[in-house]
């Protein structure tokens, strides 16, 4: 299992995020099939993604990512190492770059 004393220097667990803040995925800790199945769903290092609400008392947690919605898990929540992003760092998405050819 790989040790968060590491990656805490660079972000904070999706968990303890405030809700309504812009992030950046820092690092990715867990299980092998944990950070497969956060692979899947293009929650990886350096993607940005936004923490909408807390769904329930559990620990489950809403998140925005490349326009789809998602709930994650207590656990799953807690293996994602988030740094805020400030909107100067966010660079701008115009529609000629998502044209594809």
């Amino acid at each position: 299992m790989k040790s968060r004393v590491g990656t805490m220097a660079c972000g904070a667990p999706l968990s303890e995020m405030p809700c309504g803040c812009r992030l950046e995925v820092a690092d990715l800790s867990g299980s092998p099939a944990s950070r497969a199945r956060l692979y899947a769903l293009g929650i990886l290092p350096g993607a940005e993604l936004e923490r909408c609400q807390t769904c329930d008392g559990k620990g489950s947690v809403c998140v925005r990512v490349r326009q789809s919605s998602l709930v994650l898990g207590g656990n799953l929540a807690e293996s994602i190492v988030c740094r805020a992003l400030e909107e100067r760092e966010r660079l701008p998405v115009n529609s000629e770059q998502r044209r594809v050819s």
